[in-house]
């Protein structure tokens, strides 16, 4: 049986390959995705449920793509401007 870090490390070479075919999607877990957001676990879970958020399914494992996070803050959040300061 495959365990969790063999899964992750498989998705990283796979990301690296892609990076060099112009792909830069990174994979994260749903833990990192929701630190990363500052969205629950939780939320985000059933954000994936309604498909607001795009996924892939590494055997059990659910992993995002970096480029969701992307549009996800960008969607729901205004830039800030640091010159304001």
């Amino acid at each position: 049986m495959i365990d969790d870090a063999q899964i992750i490390a498989d998705c990283m070479e796979l990301s690296m390959k892609g990076k060099e075919r112009g792909m830069a999607d990174r994979n994260m877990r749903i833990e990192e995705f929701a630190s990363r957001s500052g969205y629950k676990e939780s939320t985000i879970r059933k954000k994936i449920q309604r498909r607001e958020i795009g996924y892939r399914k590494v055997g059990r494992m659910v992993v995002i793509p970096e480029s969701e996070l992307t549009r996800i803050l960008g969607e729901y959040r205004e830039p800030c401007n640091l010159e304001k300061v």
